[in-house]
C-alpha cells in the first residue's frame, strides 16, 4: 500500500494569513491513528506530514505569545 497525499481543490484560493493557512493544513493533515494492518511506511508518511503542521502551529503560538 502506497501512502496517499491530500490535494486542495483547485478553485480554493490560497489563504491570506498564516492562521488561515495553518487551519487549512490542520484540516488536510489531522492527527493520524493508524488502523490495524497499516504499513510502517504509511504510518511514517502520515506522521511526517502531521509533524510539519504541528511545528508550524507551535511556532505561530510562540510568536503570538511574544506579541
Amino acid at each position: 500500500m502506497r501512502p496517499t497525499t491530500t490535494t486542495a481543490p483547485a478553485a480554493r484560493p490560497f489563504p491570506r494569513s498564516v492562521d488561515a493557512l495553518i487551519a487549512e493544513l490542520e484540516a488536510a493533515y489531522p492527527e493520524f491513528i493508524p488502523a490495524p494492518g497499516t504499513t510502517n511506511d504509511a504510518i511514517m508518511f502520515k506522521a511526517g506530514q502531521r509533524s510539519v503542521v504541528t511545528e508550524l502551529r507551535r511556532r505561530l503560538d510562540r510568536a503570538n505569545a511574544q506579541d
